[in-house]
């Protein structure tokens, strides 16, 4: 892309925002971009659901993985979409991909998975404040 970028965080910069490209010769493209969830909070998600796979399998006999933790999890703490299908010609609900997630939402999911994890005795320090 050529040109200036702008990113906006504070949507009250949204009226300096406008007021310049008002005065701008060029046409210009306007996209509004979702403040999604950052690798970081992604990678601290997967490894929370690869310590809880890892305590589970450790002391209980049906076994899980982490995959299977991560998808319950997003299943009971996450976000559920419907949507229509033609094939059915009703709607279905599914699973959000955290790609999809902002950073608040993001949040949300880690928060609940520590709460889930110390509600049912798993032992997991939080990566946001503990150092392991």
């Amino acid at each position: 892309m050529q040109g200036e970028f702008w990113r906006i965080t504070d949507p009250s910069q949204m009226p300096l925002l406008l007021s310049h490209l008002r005065q701008q010769p060029l046409p210009f493209r306007l996209q509004i971009v979702p403040d999604s969830r950052t690798l970081d909070q992604n990678d601290m998600f997967r490894g929370l659901c690869r310590d809880i796979a890892e305590f589970w399998n450790a002391h209980h006999g049906e076994k899980t993985t982490a995959e299977a933790v991560a998808r319950d999890l997003k299943v009971a703490y996450g976000k559920i979409v419907t949507e229509y299908t033609p094939v059915t010609g009703k709607r279905t609900a599914r699973i959000e991909s955290t790609t999809r997630y902002t950073k608040a939402e993001m949040s949300a999911l880690i928060d609940a998975t520590l709460a889930w994890a110390g509600d049912n005795g798993i032992p997991l320090p939080d990566p946001r404040t503990d150092a392991r």
